[in-house]
């Protein structure tokens, strides 16, 4: 079975808050212009909620060696980057995935972040509802999002949705549900 890599440059994803700002939803590639934008504000996130990262190595290296494997996981395909913007502004990333599942096509979550500055705004809820579009249009039947226990704040967000359905067996919550 093969993903899909990118959603039509022609069509990108876009709505509006209740707030009325521009919601715009990009598709990251290593060529697209906000490419290292998106870069600094994945690796912000990460060393945000795993700082342990940076025991062993200095940040610019993080950031170098995390950059190679979004571009090799790209090649590999099935790999979808988003970057987020509401007004023109830079406000959140998403690193997901596609993966077969018993008769299901999941897309599963990886990395999902809204900057702090923007957060409690509905950005969040903005990103779920479209990357959940994103993907059924692509042919996701389920979306899957794990999350470490102790991360509280996301546990909080991706628990106020009634619709997801909490597994929280082993060391990882996981959120799903069916498309």
């Amino acid at each position: 079975m093969t993903f899909p890599n990118s959603i039509p440059p022609s069509q990108p994803l876009q709505s509006s808050l209740e707030n009325k700002e521009i919601f715009n939803f990009e598709e990251m590639t290593p060529d697209h212009p906000k490419w290292d934008v998106f870069v600094a504000m994945i690796v912000d996130y990460i060393v945000e909620n795993w700082p342990e990262v940076l025991e062993k190595k200095a940040i610019d290296e993080f950031k170098r060696e995390y950059q190679q494997e979004l571009i090799d996981r790209i090649q590999e395909g099935g790999r979808a980057l988003f970057l987020t913007c509401a007004d023109n502004f830079d406000i959140g990333i998403i690193n997901a995935y596609f993966i077969k599942e018993n008769d299901e096509v999941v897309i599963n979550v990886a990395e999902f972040g809204v900057k702090k500055e923007a957060r409690r705004r509905g950005h969040g809820r903005s990103m779920k509802k479209l990357l959940e579009q994103w993907g059924k249009s692509n042919g996701a039947t389920m979306i899957s999002i794990e999350v470490d226990k102790d991360q509280i704040l996301a546990n909080d967000f991706w628990g106020s949705f009634k619709n997801l359905i909490l597994n929280s067996l082993g060391n990882r919550n996981l959120y799903h549900r069916k498309l």
